[in-house]
């Protein structure tokens, strides 16, 4: 509640102001060939016109692949993708522009919507924020990762915060799972993950692990996009619901590479 409430003195201004998409002058090397710069949006926008709320906050603030070289065209086009949904030929700034305009879209539904003056928790419960940050990794693997988190509130006892990954080659190709594990050694990568995980947790079992952390209650362990690449290991991550319910908070898995030696494919045995 702390956090939103800090809010509602942003959300004053007018119905439909908003700032624009712009990209910052900070910029910072990551790899050899990728050079990232940090684009950056802030809308606050009152939906009824003299009132502080109903309001809402879309602040995003992330890195993007400078430069017009295939590798970097490569990566925003899959940022576009991945992280602002769109399949266009649409830049970073049009695509955030493009996103934002249908969050907020949606936002303005709801709150009109649901708004009563009259309810006493209005001032907590009709201050929508969305927050996204990210930052860039490189690795001697030639790999460079690609984290984001999502934070948000839009009513309720709490908001979530999320936290994704994705991993590059240098020139540019996102990795999926089947290019950094055999596909054949999937089983045996879980069961390393449960290992591991049972090892952190002090548990012998997969049932003792549910019934004292509630972990794997919502869902079993897998792999898709939800590992990073880093210099020694590889982190896996299950954000809030996945797998096991809120107060289990992200659930964090991290494996050496000497302990996956026999589930990796030859191009990161090699490396």
């Amino acid at each position: 509640m702390l956090l939103v409430t800090t809010m509602l003195a942003a959300c004053v201004q007018g119905k439909g102001d908003k700032s624009t998409a712009e990209a910052d002058s900070l910029s910072y090397e990551t790899t050899e060939n990728i050079v990232f710069d940090s684009l950056a949006m802030l809308r606050q926008v009152s939906v009824i016109e003299g009132r502080e709320v109903p309001c809402y906050t879309i602040d995003i603030t992330l890195p993007v692949a400078r430069g017009t070289s295939a590798a970097a065209s490569e990566i925003n086009k899959t940022l576009c993708s991945e992280i602002f949904l769109t399949s266009d030929a649409l830049s970073p700034d049009s695509a955030m522009r493009h996103f934002a305009d249908s969050l907020g879209a949606q936002f303005t539904q709801e709150l009109e919507e649901f708004y009563e003056p009259d309810d006493e928790d209005a001032a907590f419960r009709f201050n929508y924020l969305w927050r996204m940050t990210g930052e860039t990794t490189s690795t001697k693997l030639k790999t460079t990762g690609y984290i984001y988190h999502i934070e948000t509130y839009m009513g309720g006892a709490h908001g979530s915060y999320e936290t994704f990954y994705l991993n590059f080659r240098h020139d540019g190709t996102l990795l999926h799972r089947q290019d950094v594990f055999r596909d054949e050694a999937y089983p045996r990568l879980l069961d390393l993950m449960q290992a591991q995980l049972l090892a952190d947790y002090g548990c012998q079992t997969i049932s003792q692990l549910r019934d004292s952390t509630s972990i794997t209650m919502l869902g079993d362990l897998y792999v898709e996009q939800n590992f990073l690449l880093e210099e020694d290991s590889v982190s896996f991550i299950f954000n809030q619901y996945e797998i096991a319910p809120y107060s289990a908070g992200a659930i964090g898995i991290r494996l050496g590479y000497n302990q996956l030696a026999d589930v990796l494919t030859d191009e990161f045995k090699k490396n």
